[in-house]
């Protein structure tokens, strides 16, 4: 596998780092470096931040203001800070981490450019706004998960995050998202009665609903250098929800409508 770092010699050298008007679009606060960078940071973000190919922020912009996978990771980041509070102590990062998880499947409702992930993620924001599956930080998790423990009559759904998960998904927004998607399909699953009596294509769906996700990033910027992770989901279903396999098990998810 190629270096994810990718070849020096298709970045320019930093710009100068002369403050311009432009502001960071990660604090929305200090001024950006440079508004030449493709995504323009100030100093403390950008020193923070990288993209999902761990590399840090220093390309060039492109001409034009077409979105590609770099401008959709400052978009999330703009959003999720323009709708969650950083947290300021260990007391309150499970509240900063229920904030991320809803702000992000907000920006695929309504911003991200896939008419199947935004009405999935219309469901998933029902079953929040309903409290069906809490955030649990206990389980010892490395990665963003769902979880249903209990028997029949006290079968309880959880989504299952790391500790660090808010500083993951500031890290990697884009396998992040692409991991709220993977989570709102059991989500679903589970709000449809569907996740305990049909596991194996619960798997299916949502690595599909995942794979769906990574593709409209790829559609969006074809040179986008996808990690291992993001190369073995898209080999599973190379056409998203329209991989053959995949048509055989989704179904018309009922909304939720609580008494």
């Amino acid at each position: 596998m190629a270096d994810p770092v990718g070849d020096p010699s298709r970045f320019r050298p930093p710009q100068s780092d002369v403050a311009t008007q432009q502001k960071c679009l990660a604090c929305n606060e200090c001024p950006a470096l440079s508004a030449t960078r493709t995504v323009p940071l100030c100093e403390k973000c950008s020193s923070l931040v990288k993209d999902s190919r761990g590399v840090s922020y220093e390309q060039t912009a492109p001409s034009g203001q077409a979105m590609n996978a770099e401008s959709l990771e400052a978009q999330i980041l703009r959003h999720l800070h323009e709708t969650v509070t950083p947290t300021v102590s260990d007391n309150d990062v499970l509240k900063e981490i229920e904030g991320l998880f809803v702000s992000g499947n907000d920006f695929l409702r309504r911003l991200f450019p896939n008419p199947s992930i935004r009405r999935m993620a219309s469901l998933v924001g029902e079953i929040l706004a309903n409290k069906l599956t809490p955030i649990q930080l206990g389980f010892p998790v490395r990665a963003l998960g769902f979880l249903v423990i209990g028997d029949i009559t006290t079968r309880q759904g959880f989504i299952a995050a790391p500790k660090n998960w808010n500083e993951m998904i500031r890290r990697d927004p884009i396998t992040q998202i692409g991991a709220i998607v993977l989570v709102g399909s059991h989500m679903v699953d589970y709000a449809n009665e569907r996740f305990t009596e049909d596991p194996e294509n619960v798997k299916v769906r949502a690595s599909a609903y995942e794979a769906e996700f990574f593709t409209t990033v790829r559609s969006l910027s074809p040179d986008w250098e996808l990690m291992e992770y993001h190369q073995k989901i898209l080999s599973l279903y190379p056409e998203g929800l329209a991989t053959p396999r995949v048509r055989k098990v989704l179904y018309s998810a009922r909304p939720l409508v609580l008494a």
